[in-house]
């Protein structure tokens, strides 16, 4: 095992990429505080109440239906809000649906004359239905079927499909490893209308494989995350994340970190290769006996555009016996 995640971080190291400028790249932050805390990198460990975004096959893990809801403060006038729903199906399965938006404001609107025309808003929409089943307590397998609606500036318009398959195995106790195949057919229909014509255009989006494992000490779990991305025209990008996760009764310290760039790039810089995130959790049921999880995560930011603050609550109900 040592030797597999060394092998996969050199050649992380080497090819990393932001995986940015590709169709779907509106979609790819996180969608709760503390999958942002960790970097990203539980795709074996997901966050209660958003398990499908992680990885769908940790959805048998449920034992309650669920309602959480999330908001992310970006740099540059950029906002995610994110709502799930998620509810057991017992006794191996879970179901969950969920609504993802990445929304832009005070884009400054320029003429040909670089005249500033109005101030412009864009929304970006993913809605998702997803499914896990657990045939034996060891593995389990999970769907993601997902819609995407974007809206652009003068009524122009995208509207597109994807899907997921997640893959989840524990060998032993406490040790768990994962993958998920994200993307697969995924593409965005686009419609601009131009003058008195319409023009359509399609965007595939880059297929990515998602493998990891988690690890769990008496107090603390860390996570390990490899993204193998296969671009458009076959250019493969890679990025590694890592985090850890510690309990303190009824509060958990989340740290993470996610690679920024690749060696094998055309940028030079001297600078620390990794972008930090961290925030906490509060869990408000075993103290409290409110059936409340509260969490707060900050990304410190990829090119010094400013840190990004997200908050989630989670609520479930009474759990499944």
């Amino acid at each position: 095992m040592n030797y597999f995640i060394f092998a996969l971080l050199t050649i992380s190291v080497l090819s990393a990429d932001y995986g940015g400028g590709y169709a779907g790249s509106e979609f790819r932050y996180a969608s709760n505080a503390r999958d942002m805390a960790l970097a990203g990198a539980n795709v074996a460990d997901g966050s209660e109440g958003y398990f499908q975004f992680s990885n769908p096959a940790q959805l048998p893990q449920l034992k309650s239906l669920g309602i959480s809801s999330s908001f992310m403060s970006l740099p540059l006038d950029r906002s995610i809000q994110t709502l799930s729903i998620s509810k057991p199906l017992p006794p191996i399965a879970g179901i969950a649906l969920s609504i993802y938006r990445s929304a832009t404001s005070n884009i400054q609107g320029r003429d040909l004359m670089n005249q500033f025309t109005e101030n412009l808003n864009v929304s970006n929409y993913m809605g998702m239905l997803s499914f896990g089943l657990a045939p034996s307590k060891k593995v389990a397998l999970g769907l993601n079927i997902k819609t995407y609606l974007i809206q652009f500036v003068d009524d122009h318009s995208a509207n597109g499909i994807g899907i997921d398959l997640g893959f989840r195995i524990t060998p032993i106790d406490k040790l768990v490893f994962a993958l998920k195949l994200e993307n697969m057919s995924a593409e965005i229909n686009w419609k601009v209308d131009v003058g008195d014509e319409q023009h359509q255009s399609v965007e595939s989006f880059p297929l990515n494989l998602a493998v990891g494992c988690a690890y769990q000490f008496s107090k603390a779990r860390v996570y390990f995350h490899q993204d193998i991305m296969n671009a458009v025209g076959g250019e493969k990008l890679f990025r590694t994340r890592m985090g850890s996760e510690t309990d303190f009764g009824p509060i958990n310290f989340y740290l993470g970190l996610y690679q920024n760039r690749g060696e094998l790039t055309n940028e030079i810089s001297n600078d620390f290769n990794f972008v930090s995130t961290g925030g906490f959790g509060l869990t408000m049921k075993n103290n409290w006996n409110i059936p409340l999880q509260l969490n707060y995560a900050f990304d410190t930011g990829r090119a010094g555009e400013g840190i990004g603050h997200m908050f989630t609550m989670n609520f479930r109900f009474n759990e499944t016996h």
